[in-house]
């Protein structure tokens, strides 16, 4: 399919999203001469070792992906720090949000919040899924240790999955039902709802596959009006949330009743969801960023 699309179009340029179309396009280059453009959404080579690829699996991906990269003009990557030690020009491209689907409307958000008499809760949210690499019960589990010294906390769990994996998750650390809300929504309803919390989970643990990922949830949380809570494991956001402003970062340990009375005592703190919402439009909305993308695709 892929040859015959290349010699239908004679295309100039082929952008390739993710692994699987790079591997089975780049071998054409030789051929037909056409720029390629590949857009790495992580560390394929981990994330098949982490699976439990078997050794001859592995061996044959590294070398397929080795010859691919030979062949590519231009990386586009959602870390800031990977891949290294590549000789072809690589850009950053992080997973940019849509600025029509997530926002920050403040008077919109505190008459939702009215509402759903959450007016004096500390609100917590959690968007994603029950992956390992998400970390779920370690975010259940700081938000136990909220729970047990602030009563009034309150947990927002978005998700398409399992609702009764987050349940057991939930009963495990004696959470009860009124202290949370598990939500399946349409995308553009996240928005409205995430934006009443005070904090964003985004506790990832210390893999490769973190290190250079880009969680779009990030971008999604702070269009939203949302502080972050992570810690320093995906590492191009660090700087960002250190250099802005923009949440906390929190070491993993048993204890993290320090690192909550802090977020306690952030959250009093006025125009933080204002200044969250407008680091993102400027910076990660995908209507500010297409452009230069566009410009770094078709130079030739």
């Amino acid at each position: 399919k892929v040859l015959w699309t290349i010699l239908k179009y004679r295309p100039t340029i082929i952008y390739c999203y993710a692994d699987i179309p790079l591997f089975t396009t780049f071998g054409w280059n030789a051929f037909f001469k056409f720029r390629l453009i590949y857009d790495m959404r992580g560390d394929i080579l981990n994330e098949w070792k982490v699976r439990g690829k078997s050794s001859l699996e592995q061996f044959l991906l590294k070398c397929i992906y080795s010859a691919a990269i030979k062949k590519v003009d231009l990386i586009f990557s959602v870390s800031a720090t990977f891949p290294q030690n590549i000789s072809c020009k690589v850009k950053p491209k992080y997973n940019y949000y849509d600025g029509d689907i997530f926002y920050f409307d403040e008077r919109k958000s505190n008459l939702l919040r009215r509402y759903l008499e959450l007016e004096d809760r500390f609100i917590f949210v959690y968007s994603g899924n029950t992956l390992y690499y998400q970390m779920l019960e370690e975010n259940i589990r700081f938000f136990a240790q909220v729970y047990k010294k602030y009563f009034h906390a309150y947990l927002i769990l978005l998700t398409e999955f399992e609702h009764d994996i987050l349940e057991k998750e939930l009963s495990k650390y004696n959470i009860p039902s009124s202290a949370y809300i598990i939500k399946s929504l349409p995308q553009h309803e996240v928005s409205d709802l995430q934006s009443i919390a005070d904090i964003g989970l985004l506790i990832r643990d210390d893999l490769p596959l973190n290190h250079n990922a880009f969680p779009t949830k990030f971008c999604e949380y702070l269009a939203s009006g949302v502080p972050v809570l992570m810690t320093p494991h995906i590492h191009t956001l660090v700087p960002i949330v250190k250099n802005y402003n923009l949440g906390k970062i929190v070491t993993l340990k048993d204890d993290y009743s320090k690192d909550i009375d802090e977020l306690y005592e952030s959250r009093k703190q006025k125009d933080v969801k204002q200044l969250c919402s407008k680091f993102a439009a400027a910076n990660l909305m995908w209507q500010k960023k297409a452009k230069d993308i566009y410009k770094l695709i078709t130079i030739t």
